[in-house]
């Protein structure tokens, strides 16, 4: 069953140009609650922010009418800019704030998430004095009163948080670094605009039609103005309705916008050019936009949620994406970019802007549209009981109305959000089932985006819309039942998950190399006060998640994770990252396989925000866990999965995303002892373009196997089933392991091997060989990024893989550390081409 969703967009685009970007200059005083800052008192700062609450800090800037270039808006150089309006415009201030304008309160902000824009056209002088004025947030929570909460979440410590509308990273324990942001965490900047100029634009953009509608300033009427749009190659002229300008633009023969993993992302620029009756030209360039069709299908039980772009179902993975720089929240551009093209070349097609954080940056939408990764968006709301008063309601729709906006041509925006776990974090601390649906801030929320955005799906909470709103089979859940509950690996579909926005939570423990620059030694690192710091705990309870993690790690091998951590700490780290990548491969390849009811998982985090064992799947510097690795070989478009079946045997998918069909070879492989061939056979294999095919292993191999270990006649013939799918040019699509028990051997000699040659100026190609399978080999070399990593090598079938270095020297070893290895390898690199 299937939910059509139309695509009207509201476009926040005017020809305005930016003078100024106040980013540098700024002086930075801090007092006392309620004090004035002394002139002498004042300091530089290289931003305009700061990360102690408690106290007041006042940030100013001198700003010269010189800074408004004649050559750039065409006036003198002091005095008034005649026919100009100008705004001083602050994208997002934390908190509690006032701006000043050569001594004029013209500002006050009492939202970090709304953006602020203030006329100052007739307060301009030559030379001129801005002020911002941030309040000590602890001394306004003293003296705020609102309802009492109908409950209380465990996970921030200040309940008061959830009258104030702030981000609550920083008030979260050990989530992060425990500093909040307070200033303009986002650019202040001078806008200068033309009388009669264009003040705005909107679309209604579906996969036939985009249809603009452009709105004028002051003193000019519609009749004054003609001229076209465009969107490609794609064209229509403007027409008058009331007081707007209407084009509307016939798409249907332009590219459709696909995600990554599903086709090609295509992306067509949107243009309007108008000429007035006094022949004037007006030309603006609105961007880039993608042609979409979005349907949320809900399942034959109309119980599901299934995002389905131009047609084609889209299994969604990914997860919540955090800020790169959790003390001052700025996206740097190419960092921005070096974790999204990271985690689009993982397979990830999908990232979660968390309730908990902050609303997202136009870089974000801007390169999710370019790499073709969609974004579900929450509302920044996350687990209280937030008030439903007028005033509240009004801040948070204008905060939501913004980001919108920024996002209003961006194909990648597909699902915005209520918040998250509000009305699980209701139903858990015993309210009634009839009040948790009683909450008139979501309904304002979902009443005003399917008005100002109907071309996205809204999800009411995350989780929601089982008979309790965390129900696993149901809607949107958050899944930690492998994980946090610590339910064994066939839970993952026991449970019937349907979609989970959050799911997967374990200490995930970075490389070699960031645990020995965190802590000087990685022997330390299982048992030092500042590793156990910075993992990821629940408040009030009295395990954290490396324990967790250490669940699976007997599960998976049969080690005792408490007896290597103190007498193995290296070896213990080891049995750490390779717990967590086979935890990722195993229970996506488990959501991802056909049969599945799952149409979507995102982890709970893709990013650390601070060094350590943290939710993430990559590390605070951006460098990618062996928990990415895992997920990676189980995301890509083209995807080999191993099943553990039970009674019913060893199953492979094979799958496929692309949209054209694929043909291959799959061969499988039984080794005994990982060394000897037992059986062995290959069939070709048909895929339809975007789906699955399921192969047994018994019908390939022609005979019962007992692969999976689940009838136990007589001793096993063999330890391991090695599949690898390869093109018809005999070269590699994906390959995937099944390991036939539990307990894991050591073996001091697998014979692996490893030749490394130049391809290219900083990359570096390594053959792995292997006389034994190796399994989940982690590949480490300084000031190297490896890709694929821990993978396992099979005898006869070499591993390729590539490492990438800097600028830096490159070191003559590396290291190659096979799971079921007693000690690492260590092997030569070759010197660096000149």
């Amino acid at each position: 069953m299937l939910a059509e969703v139309a695509m009207p967009v509201a476009v926040r685009a005017m020809s305005t140009k930016t003078i100024e970007t106040l980013t540098d200059g700024w002086q930075v005083c801090t007092v006392a609650p309620r004090c004035q800052p002394e002139p002498s008192s004042w300091v530089p700062t290289t931003h305009p922010t700061a990360t102690d609450d408690h106290v007041d800090h006042w940030f100013r800037r001198t700003v010269h009418i010189s800074d408004l270039a004649e050559d750039r808006v065409g006036v003198p150089t002091s005095g008034a800019l005649p026919n100009k309006l100008v705004h001083l415009v602050f994208e997002g201030i934390a908190t509690i704030a006032d701006v000043w304008w050569n001594g004029e309160l013209i500002a006050t902000s009492t939202s970090m998430f709304t953006p602020i824009r203030v006329d100052i056209t007739d307060r301009i002088n030559h030379t001129n004095q801005l002020v911002v004025h941030c309040r000590s947030l602890q001394t306004h929570l003293a003296t705020i009163k609102f309802g009492r909460a109908r409950w209380k979440t465990r996970l921030v410590v200040d309940q008061r948080l959830r009258g104030v509308r702030t981000t609550l990273l920083g008030h979260i324990p050990s989530w992060a670094p425990p500093t909040v942001v307070v200033g303009a965490w986002r650019p202040i900047r001078i806008e200068v605009t033309s009388h009669g100029d264009v003040t705005s634009v909107h679309a209604v953009n579906t996969s036939q039609t985009l249809k603009l509608l452009v709105t004028l300033g002051t003193g000019f009427a519609p009749v004054h103005y003609r001229g076209s749009a465009s969107v490609g190659d794609a064209t229509a002229p403007f027409s008058i309705e009331g007081d707007q300008l209407v084009a509307k633009i016939a798409t249907e023969e332009l590219a459709k916008w696909f995600p990554h993993t599903h086709g090609t992302p295509t992306l067509h620029r949107v243009a309007i050019n108008l000429l007035t009756d006094d022949h004037r030209a007006i030309s603006i360039d609105l961007g880039l936009t993608g042609i979409r069709d979005l349907a949320i299908d809900r399942g034959p039980d109309g119980k599901g949620f299934g995002v389905v772009i131009n047609g084609a179902p889209i299994f969604c993975r990914g997860g919540s994406l955090m800020p790169l720089n959790v003390t001052t929240l700025d996206d740097d551009p190419q960092k921005l970019r070096d974790l999204l093209e990271l985690l689009q070349r993982s397979g990830v097609n999908m990232v979660r802007i968390s309730g908990t954080t902050v609303p997202a940056s136009t870089i974000l939408f801007d390169l999710c549209d370019e790499l073709g990764i969609l974004v579900w968006h929450d509302l920044t709301l996350a687990n209280f009981d937030y008030p439903s008063s007028e005033g509240f309601v009004a801040d948070l729709i204008a905060e939501t109305a913004a980001w919108c906006d920024r996002a209003s041509l961006s194909p990648s925006l597909v699902v915005v959000c209520g918040g998250s776990e509000i009305e699980q974090q209701a139903a858990m601390t015993g309210l009634g089932l009839d009040r948790v649906s009683e909450m008139p801030l979501l309904e304002a929320l979902e009443t005003f985006i399917h008005a100002h955005r109907p071309d996205l799906a809204f999800v009411r909470s995350s989780p929601t819309a089982g008979h309790l709103p965390f129900a696993i089979d149901q809607g949107v859940s958050h899944y930690f039942g492998v994980g946090a509950y610590r339910r064994p690996l066939s839970d993952a579909r026991t449970s019937g998950v349907r979609f989970a926005s959050e799911c997967l939570a374990f200490a995930n423990v970075p490389s070699q190399q960031q645990v020995v620059s965190l802590l000087g030694d990685s022997r330390k690192a299982p048992t030092d006060p500042r590793w156990k710091e910075r993992v990821p705990r629940d408040r009030g309870v009295g395990w954290d998640f490396d324990d967790v993690r250490d669940h699976y790690t007997r599960i998976l091998f049969g080690v005792d994770p408490l007896d290597a951590r103190y007498t193995s700490p290296d070896w213990y780290l080891t049995l750490a990252r390779a717990t967590s990548a086979e935890l990722m491969k195993r229970t996506f390849a488990e959501w991802r396989r056909g049969s599945s009811s799952c149409t979507g998982a995102l982890v709970w985090f893709l990013n650390d925000l601070w060094a350590g064992a943290g939710w993430g799947v990559i590390d605070s510097t951006g460098e990618p866990k062996a928990a990415l690795h895992g997920m990676a070989q189980a995301l890509t478009p083209v995807a080999l999965l191993a099943v553990d079946e039970g009674l019913n045997g060893l199953d492979f998918w094979v799958c496929n995303d692309l949209p054209v069909a694929l043909e291959a070879t799959l061969s499988l492989t039984a080794l005994q002892d990982g060394r000897s061939v037992v059986m062995s056979s290959q069939l070709s294999v048909e895929v339809p373009a975007n789906a699955h095919l399921l192969v047994r292993t018994d019908s390939v191999f022609g005979q019962f196997t007992d692969a999976t270990r689940a009838y136990r006649f007589g001793a096993p013939s063999f330890d391991v089933v090695v599949g690898h799918l390869s093109r018809p040019d005999g070269s590699s699509l994906a390959a995937a392991s099944y390991v036939c028990g539990t307990p894991l051997v050591q073996l001091p000699d697998l014979g692996v091997q490893v030749k490394g040659h130049w391809i290219g100026p900083s990359t570096l190609e390594l053959e792995i060989a292997s006389e034994r399978f190796s399994r989940l080999v982690d590949i480490e070399i300084a000031g190297a990024r490896v890709w694929p990593n821990m993978f396992d090598v099979c005898p006869g079938r070499n591993a390729f893989i590539t490492a990438e270095f800097g600028t830096g020297v490159v070191p003559s070893h590396g290291y190659a550390t096979p799971v079921n290895a007693r000690s690492p390898f260590s092997f030569s690199i070759p010197r660096r081409l000149p």
